[in-house]
């Protein structure tokens, strides 16, 4: 007897997947001008992506 787990999206859900992977990406280079807490900052990007 065999577990298994399986993952996925639906029609609207694959919009959303796509739209956070192009989008972080360019919200992380355009502010790239942050120089005091840093890592506070990409820890806040990291759990609004989640």
């Amino acid at each position: 007897m065999g577990l298994t787990y399986r993952v996925g999206v639906d029609g609207i859900s694959v919009l959303f997947v796509m739209l956070t992977t192009f989008l972080m990406p360019i919200t992380i280079l355009s502010c790239w001008g942050v120089t005091t807490r840093v890592k506070e900052y990409m820890v806040a990007f990291l759990v609004l992506e989640g």
